[in-house]
């Protein structure tokens, strides 16, 4: 049942709505990773409060939402960095480094590849073991890193895989990094949907470590890919500022500036999300480990792989038949070493999570 159907990204609706002659609204999208609780209340509140905001320009030192945000990440406000969303950062920190030599641990996020591609660098791949579970080895990864690599990108935890790197195997790796002049990445993007965050978060290494970057963003945990906003942390002088220079005056506009620090300071959201998605996680992985026609990853945040045990049946084939049931999953066979047999979804409501669940039920029984 081979479709040659286009690879979507989890933002795609617009693209797969016209593609597929259905309504945009009917689609429930697991693709996108993004908390199904939606906008805190408080951020909508804050909103609503200071829409005149964007009659004049935001403070261009975004000091309050730097005080925020040190709060919330457990930092002090001169390490951070303010972006257009995480992305901006790892433009600009590709740009100051120039790498020439990268190494990328797969499989993993594409926009990491592309921005080295675009200021030529070459990129070199650690793959993380299928038949392991694509479980971290940190003793291999650091044997992979020679005084030729300029700069190491790591997600955490990773997607697509869900692998998550504990804070002492990423102090290993910085110890070496920090030996071989090797400077690091770590994108924590889905981060704050773990549980034990203290043990794996890598924002408190930062004073310890003048080779690392952090950077996270407020499009999936806080359910604002929109608002275009993301911070950066580091305790290298040289790199806060070049990036400080290098970044475009007003670049985070008035509405995140001045209402970004009520996502950061509602705690009773924050409280929710986490005992929410913790319950939900141990809940849908029981469920699916039930169904014998699929093998399930470990799941550390909010979203989880899945391999398709049945030769016959391929990821193209799962997404057709979804998507005719306006279930949107997310085909994995473009990302490194995964295959034509890896579907990913996240978690949304319950009532549609156990729709999911039927669904794989019925194709994989």
């Amino acid at each position: 049942m081979q479709s040659n159907q286009p690879q979507f990204h989890g933002s795609d609706l617009e693209t797969i709505a016209a593609y597929y002659h259905i309504s945009q609204n009917d689609i429930i999208n697991y693709s996108s990773n993004v908390n199904p609780l939606g906008l805190s209340d408080a951020f909508q509140t804050s909103v609503a409060q200071h829409i005149t905001c964007v009659c004049s320009y935001p403070d261009r030192n975004y000091t309050e939402l730097k005080q925020s945000i040190s709060s919330y990440s457990h930092t002090v406000p001169e390490h951070l960095l303010i972006g257009s969303g995480a992305t901006e950062l790892i433009s600009l920190l590709i740009q100051d480094i120039h790498p020439k030599k990268t190494l990328l641990v797969q499989p993993t996020y594409s926009e990491y590849e592309r921005e080295i591609r675009l200021h030529h660098g070459e990129i070199y791949s650690f793959y993380l073991s299928q038949e392991d579970d694509f479980r971290p080895n940190p003793s291999a990864l650091i044997r992979t890193l020679t005084d030729d690599f300029d700069l190491l990108i790591l997600c955490n935890p990773n997607n697509p895989t869900g692998t998550l790197w504990t804070q002492e195997q990423l102090r290993s790796i910085l110890t070496h990094c920090q030996h071989h002049n090797i400077m690091v990445l770590i994108d924590e993007t889905y981060i704050e949907f773990t549980e034990n965050i203290e043990k794996v978060n890598a924002i408190q290494l930062t004073d310890e470590f003048v080779n690392l970057f952090v950077i996270r963003g407020v499009s999936k945990f806080f359910s604002a890919p929109g608002l275009r906003l993301g911070y950066g942390v580091t305790s290298n002088e040289e790199l806060l500022t070049y990036i400080c220079q290098s970044l475009n005056p007003w670049n985070v506009h008035s509405i995140a500036a001045v209402c970004g620090s009520a996502l950061f300071e509602d705690q009773t959201f924050i409280k929710q999300t986490q005992t929410f998605i913790a319950n939900e996680r141990r809940r849908v992985l029981h469920l699916l480990k039930e169904i014998r026609g699929l093998h399930v990853y470990p799941m550390s945040s909010n979203f989880v792989l899945l391999r398709i045990l049945d030769p016959s049946i391929s990821s193209e084939d799962v997404f057709e038949l979804a998507i005719h049931r306006n279930i949107m999953l997310r085909n994995c066979s473009s990302f490194p070493c995964l295959s034509n047999n890896h579907i990913r979804f996240c978690l949304q409501m319950p009532e549609q999570n156990d729709l999911l669940i039927q669904f794989f039920r019925e194709t994989f029984s």
